[in-house]
């Protein structure tokens, strides 16, 4: 992985592995909303990065745009990765606020 891509977040990674995948696809944000049934915001929200995408998610949109091996392996993981406790969420009852 380049280091730009590592230094993104999970979301953001696949956010615009998403839309590149998508867009050699060739189907259009709302032939995907409808294949999926889905609306056209929710696909707009996923490929933005705007929201955290559930696994089921991402397989669908995987197979929509029939995303080969290693990459969907990847993009698995990472979200994976992306649902996973941060470092700090074991502090948490340390933390105040104010």
């Amino acid at each position: 992985m380049s280091s730009t891509a590592s230094s993104r977040t999970p979301q953001q990674a696949i956010a615009v592995m998403r839309t590149g995948a998508r867009e050699r696809a060739g189907p259009t944000g709302t032939e995907v909303a409808k294949a999926a049934g889905w609306s056209t915001s929710q696909v707009s929200r996923l490929e933005n990065g705007q929201t955290l995408p559930h696994k089921s998610d991402v397989t669908t949109l995987l197979d929509l745009y029939a995303v080969p091996e290693p990459k969907r392996t990847m993009l698995l993981e990472l979200v994976d990765l992306g649902s996973a406790p941060s470092w700090w969420d074991s502090y948490s009852d340390l933390i105040t606020e104010g």
